[in-house]
């Protein structure tokens, strides 16, 4: 219930009777719980829940929109810029500030797309980076990329390899 409530989805006990009347009951699709939130990463993200959702094993359509390679794409490429730019035992703080600058180092005709990718799951990127997910699990985790993009990914990293580097599928 504190869930709920620090997320404005339940009001508080002191002001439920006065809020009960001026709304009513199920035009919000968030005040449907975790059933709603859970059941796609767009649900999730609408009623800022993903984080609760993944923490809970709930989330049940991890499936991206057909059309997401040009977000995948952004999405991995970023994922790994902060993966360099961070160390393991970097600091929330730390955590936060790379992911506001990291689109800063993009050219100016594409980063609107990386604020936009930023501003959408800030928070949620900065979670999964605070348990060192890896990225393709964290763009994958987003509704980013398919499992088959991120194959896909790995595949053509591993033909740009140098010979000397045996990339070892997980």
């Amino acid at each position: 219930m504190d869930y709920c409530v620090s997320k404005g989805l339940l009001a508080a006990k002191a002001s439920a009777s006065a809020s009960a009347s001026a709304t009513k009951v199920g035009v919000n699709k968030c005040t449907y719980g975790p059933a709603y939130w859970c059941a796609s990463v767009a649900n999730a993200n609408e009623c800022s829940a993903l984080a609760h959702c993944q923490s809970m094993g709930m989330l049940q359509d991890t499936t991206p929109a057909a059309d997401n390679g040009v977000e995948c794409s952004l999405c991995t490429w970023v994922m790994k810029e902060l993966e360099g730019e961070l160390s393991k035992n970097s600091t929330e703080a730390e955590i936060e500030k790379a992911v506001e600058e990291v689109c800063k180092i993009l050219p100016s005709s594409i980063r609107p797309e990386c604020d936009n990718l930023i501003q959408e799951y800030g928070p949620q990127i900065i979670a999964l980076l605070l348990k060192d997910e890896p990225p393709a699990t964290i763009c994958s985790q987003l509704g980013l990329c398919s499992a088959a993009e991120i194959s896909a990914a790995a595949e053509a990293a591993a033909a740009t390899a140098p010979a000397n580097m045996k990339l070892v599928k997980a």
